[in-house]
């Protein structure tokens, strides 16, 4: 098996990690970019018009230059900082598949009587090859394959997760707002790295009510990312009381904001 130390035990708090960080780098871009679009309204006050005659071409192309990053600053606050938001919602998405690969990494090692779910049983492999891996190599190898078997990467939601779950004894109910939520997550996500943020018929199939047509750019609102980081946390807060439970813990159901109350009165 191998050694403690290398089995992801901290797989929630990595993840509440790069969530946190995530929102931090969005609040800096969003002071920083209001203070690029004040700069060029301050340096004018300090260098009235008239002491522009003797400015130098160094300061002449550092003013235009000024100017010009207003102009982008400007676009960006009149949009509501779309590009900045679907950078950050790629980054959440992945850190999410990664928590998930990680948990289920640690359950498959630390609950070898998981390995006689059948759907370990189907899968195929030459005795030598995996002879050949370190203890990490097999399980990684185990969870790769039971997601493929299980066809995960083309599961809506957290279907992308829960079947993998499901057969190592984690599963459990998900409320059905960060159900939602989480399944508009994915599908942006899929528009972002697949469509250039367009809109097409599947994910209007999957997600009927978000008010967009075939064809429109989809834009992530500062309410609609917070809304994704929000479902996505307490998604890991909703795995993580299910280790609890099999683990015999009694499960954390404090700090949720007052609007989110009883997402995680599920079991």
């Amino acid at each position: 098996m191998p050694d403690q130390l290398q089995l992801p035990s901290d797989w929630f708090a990595r993840f509440s990690e790069y969530a946190v960080d995530t929102i931090g780098l969005m609040q800096l871009t969003y002071i920083g970019i209001q203070q690029v679009h004040r700069l060029p309204q301050l340096v004018d006050i300090l260098s009235p018009p008239d002491e522009r005659l003797n400015e130098t071409e160094t300061d002449a192309a550092n003013r235009e230059r000024r100017s010009e990053n207003a102009d982008l600053a400007n676009k960006e606050i009149a949009s509501g900082f779309p590009l900045l938001h679907a950078h950050s919602l790629m980054g959440l998405w992945g850190a999410l598949e990664a928590m998930v690969d990680d948990l289920a990494l640690l359950w498959l090692t630390t609950h070898s009587e998981v390995r006689g779910s059948a759907i370990f049983d189907r899968i195929k492999i030459s005795v030598g090859s995996y002879e050949r891996m370190s203890a990490h190599e097999q399980v990684a190898y185990l969870i790769e394959e039971a997601k493929s078997e299980r066809r995960s990467a083309f599961s809506l939601g957290v279907g992308q997760f829960e079947g993998l779950l499901g057969e190592l004894g984690l599963s459990g109910g998900v409320h059905e707002r960060v159900r939602s939520l989480i399944l508009e997550a994915q599908q942006t996500r899929h528009l972002m790295a697949h469509r250039a943020g367009r809109v097409d018929a599947r994910f209007l199939s999957a997600c009927p009510t978000t008010g967009y047509s075939i064809g429109d750019d989809i834009r992530i609102s500062r309410d609609k990312i917070s809304e994704f980081i929000m479902a996505m946390t307490l998604y890991a807060r909703t795995l993580r009381n299910r280790q609890r439970r099999a683990n015999g813990e009694a499960p954390h159901l404090h700090g949720i904001p007052q609007d989110w109350e009883g997402v995680l009165d599920v079991t």
